[in-house]
């Protein structure tokens, strides 16, 4: 997709993949380089997703595809926090999406988080020195 303005002024309909690249160059300008590499690594599986399901724009995105990640994201066996941690990123990277007119503005309200109890919050793994 061209990332062209459209003829009546709207933002282009840019495909899934420019769009979280245009969204992690955004928040370059004010986070560390680490924490930019985390939100692109916990969407990368959203990006892979919508590309094997055919959507090419966020345009096409709403309560159902939502929910249909979010199932495919809990068949992997995720700890409850890792899942937790990718869907409130999404829902952060709607929320730009959505101010920008690339997507819904009802968008990141179809992200629903999960319950994450006290105990799978921490990992009491302990390292052995070496």
């Amino acid at each position: 997709m061209s990332a062209e303005t459209r003829s009546d002024g709207g933002p282009p309909d840019l495909d899934v993949r420019e769009a979280v690249k245009r969204w992690l160059d955004h928040l370059r300008l004010d986070r560390a380089d680490q924490t930019v590499a985390g939100y692109q690594g916990r969407l990368k599986h959203f990006v892979e997703w919508c590309e094997e399901e055919s959507y090419e724009s966020l345009r096409e995105l709403g309560g159902w595809q939502v929910d249909s990640y979010e199932n495919y994201r809990r068949g992997n066996d995720l700890a409850p926090i890792t899942l937790k941690t990718e869907l409130i990123t999404l829902r952060q990277f709607f929320e730009y999406a959505a101010r920008l007119g690339l997507a819904s503005e009802a968008l990141p309200e179809k992200v629903d988080l999960p319950n994450v109890s006290a105990e799978d919050q921490v990992n009491e793994t302990l390292l052995e020195e070496e």
